[in-house]
């Protein structure tokens, strides 16, 4: 009864203390302000909060907060701090300075929120002195529309793997082609929009649309376009070269803001035009857009009432893919065209949505709806509905698949199940039948089990500290993943370079580190590239998943997160805690110019293929090469030496896309097979192979995950807009991790490094 009774007072004090912890990290009755006293200095307060655009924002991404604060005077020597859980729970500190003024400005910040329902403490110090303090949780909804704007608009993040559209301009319609899409979809993906009527909110870095996934910018509004500051523009315009996707509508405002003498942001704008726009004309005839938005009602069709013309931006001479035209067969005026802008994509539109007569048109949604997602084909998704649920895995994302592959350590061993078996049975058989005999044999009594227990506690703790550190070790180990996407143009530059790095560190003792990551010498990066380091998050449901509904009780102390300023640099963590015996995956992204040249001599032959040569810029060795191209695969018989030159017709040999990517292959009745994909394979580079082409390889069809949460991974887009694709692993790595300003070298465990360069190829007719 006594060796029970330690045993029952511990179940007891967990028990209690559950209730208490559930009930602490709950917040989904709350409203958005903490009952908490703020504290507060009386010369500065916070007078309205905003979390990302209008409140819409994604868990899991960089999210712009507007905050608003109000002082008497211009104070000095301010520092403002946000505090937000990361992907762990742990509370991780954003820092920046803060100048305030009596006018009252909207100030923009930067943070990741690591759970859908989450909280967020505002600090402002002056000289090291707390002078402000509030805390916010998320609360359950939106507030109606014609509801009085409240102080703090902080709803629940969305999930990460929802679809949000921003636009800016009048209302085009987004939510009715939305519906239309939802209906059509059932892959179970919720699907968002927010309306912005002005530029007042937009982020001013890259990364404050990174949970974005389209921006539809409508230009007919006047002024809109002028109220952009060229930080709010360099900020979309980065975005859009690091993959996002723009619908850029340009009708009446065609002229003013395209024409060779535009002066409206130095004629920035004239960058996103694919082609020169030096007037504004009118079309009568609509034939070429109705077949477009495929819309089984004419845009002339209004019976009596007669329909003004459709004021369209003229282009001469485009660049891209012409998707929709107008006008006879010797000259034809493009309406929509998409071309590239990095590695994103714009969406010319050379007419107004919001504007007679489309405004008034019956297709419309259907237009709207061809405008932001193409050709997608959703019929064979009907049958996906059963991977909604999370599968044993406890990922439904690739993301999921990548971090657990990255948590496999070759020098880390799992205690295997059937030793702690083992080793269980045999300490309940030795504190008790065995304590028992024992006292018996020795001839002492019972009383002197208050000796021998102890002793048997002690060495089975010892036991199990031994087995640990012999079979996880008691060194620090890091796995890491590099993608390096080069865009190479017509003269063979790489006019811009995009990284990505995933690192999984794993930790046998509690510890708080230090760590930045910076980019090799190697990648010859010009000045000026800025990159970020965060943490990385587990999307969905699943244990440790982002969409978890309570916070937990952390015992962690607040870590930092420092970004790179604007003039470029690299982000940093300071105190990061890692627990004993577990891994933390950190993400990173960085973008710049380099000064490597590829130059690109690719060609399309009289037979729809791929000629010309490969370039290795690099001074080490590119293995397992493969350049991709429409529906093509060219992979090359043997490794590419550095600085050397590879001709396709001697050097590689052809296959179609979808046989290299599912690994099919011809069964004994000559039919084609391929093979599953395994959600629990391990194998960090065929994930990573799948990961950069998930659409190419049939998307969810083909690996029962998504690939939504780090989707500007897939370059599937570039081959759809008529580029070639060279990708190449290389033995050294992009980025190294450093620890307080010293290389961890001699820490790596595995390391891949993928290279991707997006060349253009030339048709004989050019």
């Amino acid at each position: 009864m006594l060796r029970v009774f330690p045993l029952v007072v511990a179940i007891c004090a967990v028990s209690l203390a559950v209730p208490c912890a559930a009930q602490t990290a709950d917040p989904s009755t709350s409203s958005p302000v903490e009952t908490a006293a703020p504290v507060t200095s009386g010369s500065i307060t916070l007078e309205r909060l905003t979390v990302g655009f209008e409140g819409r924002y994604k868990v899991g991404y960089w999210t712009p907060i507007a905050l608003t604060f109000a002082t008497p005077n211009t104070p000095t020597s301010l520092e403002l701090e946000l505090i937000a859980p990361d992907g762990d729970g742990d509370p991780a500190r954003y820092l920046s300075p803060l100048e305030l003024s009596p006018d009252g400005k909207v100030l923009l910040r930067y943070v990741k929120f690591g759970r859908r329902r989450s909280r967020l403490t505002v600090i402002v110090r002056q000289a090291g002195e707390v002078v402000l303090r509030e805390s916010f949780r998320a609360s359950g909804g939106y507030p109606a529309s014609d509801a009085e704007p409240p102080r703090a608009l902080f709803p629940e993040a969305s999930p990460a793997d929802q679809e949000l559209i921003v636009s800016l301009g009048g209302d085009v319609g987004i939510e009715l082609a939305q519906k239309r899409r939802r209906r059509q979809d059932d892959d179970g993906i919720q699907y968002a929009h927010v309306a912005l009527a002005d530029a007042a909110g937009l982020p001013d870095r890259w990364f404050g649309y990174e949970g974005v996934d389209q921006v539809l910018f409508s230009t007919a509004e006047q002024g809109l376009p002028e109220q952009l500051s060229i930080a709010q523009f360099e900020a979309l315009d980065g975005w859009l070269q690091m993959g996002g996707r723009l619908v850029f509508c340009v009708g009446q405002a065609g002229e003013r803001l395209l024409a060779g003498g535009a002066t409206v942001l130095d004629g920035r704008f004239r960058q996103w035009a694919p082609g020169r726009v030096d007037r504004v004309a009118s079309l009568r005839r609509t034939a070429g857009l109705e077949a477009f938005a495929g819309s089984a009602v004419s845009l002339e069709s209004r019976g009596s009432v007669e329909v003004e013309p459709l004021s369209v931006a003229v282009l001469e001479e485009p660049i891209g893919q012409v998707l929709a035209s107008e006008g006879g067969v010797s000259r034809r005026q493009a309406t929509v065209v998409r071309s590239s802008r990095g590695f994103g994509s714009i969406t010319f539109v050379a007419f107004d949505l919001d504007r007679p007569p489309l405004s008034a048109w019956e297709g419309r949604a259907e237009l709207v709806q061809k405008l932001l997602y193409g050709d997608q084909k959703l019929g064979e998704r009907s049958r996906q509905r059963q991977f909604d649920e999370v599968t044993h895995v406890g990922y439904d994302d690739m993301s999921g698949q990548l971090r657990a592959a990255l948590d496999q350590f070759r020098h880390v061993k799992l205690t295997p199940f059937s030793w702690v078996a083992g080793l269980i049975g045999l300490y309940i058989l030795i504190i008790g039948p065995g304590d028992y005999f024992l006292l018996k044999w020795l001839g002492k009594r019972m009383h002197w089990t208050w000796v021998t227990f102890p002793l048997a506690v002690l060495l089975f703790c010892g036991l199990a500290v031994l087995l640990a550190s012999r079979w996880k070790g008691d060194q620090t180990w890091i796995n890491q993943v590099d993608v390096v996407d080069l865009v190479v143009n017509e003269d063979g530059d790489a006019d811009l370079v995009r990284g990505t790095s995933w690192c999984s560190i794993y930790s046998p003792a509690a510890q708080s580190l230090d760590l930045t990551l910076p980019v090799e010498a190697s990648q010859r990066m010009q000045p000026g590239a800025t990159q970020l380091l965060s943490w990385q998050g587990l999307p969905g449901d699943a244990l440790g998943g982002m969409n978890a509904s309570t916070l937990g009780v952390s015992l962690s102390d607040a870590y930092r997160i420092d970004m790179p300023p604007e003039t470029g640099g690299d982000g940093r963590l300071e105190g990061l805690p890692i627990q004993t015996s577990s891994t933390r995956t950190l993400v990173a992204r960085w973008r710049g110019e380099s000064e490597l040249r590829s130059p690109p001599r690719l060609r399309i032959s009289s037979r729809s293929q791929v000629e010309g040569q490969i370039t290795n810029p690099f001074d080490e060795e590119l293995t397992d090469g493969v350049l991709f191209y429409g529906r093509s695969a060219y992979r090359l018989k043997r490794p590419l030496p550095p600085r050397a030159v590879v001709d396709l017709s001697e050097g590689a040999f052809e296959r179609t896309l979808d046989w290299h990517l599912t690994r099919k292959t011809v069964d004994l009745d000559n039919r084609d097979v391929v093979t599953p994909w395994d959600k629990g394979d391990l194998n960090v580079a065929r994930i990573m192979e799948i990961m950069m082409l998930h659409d190419a390889a049939g998307g969810r069809t083909y690996t029962e995950l998504r690939n939504r949460y780090q989707g500007f991974i897939d370059i599937t887009r570039e081959l759809e807009m008529g580029r070639a694709v060279f990708v190449a692993r290389a033995e050294n790595r992009a980025a190294t991790l450093h620890l307080t300003g010293a290389p961890l070298t001699d820490r790596y465990d595995r390391h891949w490094t993928f290279y991707r360069f997006v060349l253009p190829v030339k048709n004989n007719a050019d």
